[in-house]
């Protein structure tokens, strides 16, 4: 049988820092106040077989923007030395109103703030310890239904691609919500909700958990007894809400409160009982080629200027180990239980590839976006001839050297290819 165990720590910073996500916060310095606070919602998950072999997995979702990719590891390692752990996944749900803690994006990302990263790795590990002390057997349920906030952001415009909302673009409305109910008293324990969108709807200078947390603290209410309830973030990279971007927090709150209507809907419905249970995990990395890279002189002649040009060129050339050729994205797929499974990506994964993996896997895997660090937005092939901010403009944002190269699409749906094949035969089998 399976055993879970959850926490639920708040990661609020305890002073003014300065929030990522918009550039138009540059300057405005440390937030101003907090209109919904951050939490990480952390579950342990524990699977003893009949030869008597256990396996653990720890998956937090927290209410960030990413996990900086300069402390990932270390702090992976220390979850797995605390609980002995084989697999553990650090999921953000990419609110764009908490703090800036990864050391690569530009500053008009916001600034990080060392004191709080070592806040919230120690808040972290504390959740941890409290998610295993209160591990139980549990049951678990899956069930499928639509929510209709999320549209495509890529519209074409005279002057090329904009942000805006494309309602004949492509888009993944699913919702997958997993529920795992204790097997002493049938008290829903947790809730995991995977959908796909941006949370984008306040550029306020006030700390929110976007409407993705307002919807799990609505969630949360409603179902009492201590249930945690976390949302899983998908290949959202070219997908806003269509009726609440910059909305402020009205929109926020209206936004939260239809998703989570949206999920009690499937909670209300013939969810299937699983009985089968897995924690098999595969992990992978592939190279995915960038274009042909900056002369030197060019980014030479680039250093003077104002705003995020200057600065990308003043941060390639200061680059000592040299400038690469490709990025690493690093894959970590887990199996939480017979037909289900989330493929953890340190990157801003457009919605085609999200749509591909659940297609080649036939539901079995999802995408779980913005997990253990980043490296940028990957881009389809015809995005980067369109261009527009996420295949092009984006790249001086996240200091990337070019742009992928349009043959690294053929890599990554080879790579997901790979992992839906060990997904689907091990359920088969």
């Amino acid at each position: 049988m399976l055993h879970i165990g959850t926490a639920k720590v708040n990661i609020t910073p305890s002073r003014p820092v300065p929030l990522g996500g918009f550039a138009s916060r540059l300057g405005l310095g440390g937030f101003q106040g907090v209109s919904h606070p951050l939490y990480a919602r952390i579950l342990c998950f524990q699977h003893s077989v009949a030869d008597g072999k256990t396996t653990l997995a720890v998956l937090g979702s927290a209410d960030l923007l990413w996990w900086g990719s300069q402390m990932v590891e270390a702090l992976k390692q220390r979850i797995r030395e605390l609980c002995h752990v084989d697999t553990v996944i650090l999921h953000g749900t990419h609110t764009h109103s908490g703090p800036q803690i990864w050391d690569g994006f530009s500053e008009y990302g916001g600034s990080i703030d060392l004191a709080y990263i070592a806040e919230l790795e120690t808040t972290v590990l504390q959740g941890v310890e409290a998610a295993m002390s209160n591990m139980e057997p549990v049951t678990v349920d899956i069930g499928r239904g639509v929510c209709d906030i999320a549209t495509n952001r890529r519209s074409k415009a005279d002057d090329g691609i904009r942000i805006a909302p494309n309602p004949n673009g492509p888009v993944d409305r699913e919702l997958t919500v997993l529920r795992y109910k204790s097997a002493h008293d049938e008290r829903t324990k947790a809730v995991l909700v995977h959908y796909a969108c941006h949370p984008v709807v306040t550029s306020d200078n006030l700390i929110s958990s976007e409407f993705t947390g307002v919807a799990m603290e609505e969630l949360e209410q409603s179902i009492g007894d201590g249930a945690i309830c976390a949302y899983l973030q998908g290949s959202c990279g070219d997908i806003n809400p269509h009726d609440g971007d910059m909305g402020g927090d009205a929109q926020v709150v209206m936004l939260g409160c239809r998703l989570a209507n949206d999920v009690n809907k499937v909670l209300a419905g013939a969810m299937r009982r699983v009985d089968s249970i897995s924690l098999r995990s595969v992990r992978m990395s592939v190279e995915l080629p960038l274009q042909a890279l900056p002369e030197r002189e060019y980014l030479e002649s680039r250093l003077g200027e104002p705003g995020v040009m200057g600065e990308w060129s003043r941060k390639l050339l200061s680059r000592q180990e040299g400038i690469p050729a490709s990025m690493s994205l690093k894959m970590t797929g887990l199996a939480l239980t017979e037909g289900f499974a989330v493929l953890a990506m340190n990157a801003e994964v457009v919605v085609e590839y999200g749509l591909y993996l659940k297609s080649a896997s036939n539901k079995t895997v999802v995408p779980l976006a913005y997990s253990d660090g980043m490296i940028g937005y990957i881009p389809t092939a015809r995005q980067l001839a369109e261009g527009g901010y996420e295949p092009i403009d984006s790249t001086y944002y996240f200091g990337l050297p070019a742009p992928f190269a349009p043959e690294a699409e053929g890599i990554l749906r080879e790579a997901l290819d790979v992992v839906a094949r060990e997904f689907c035969d091990a359920k088969q089998s």
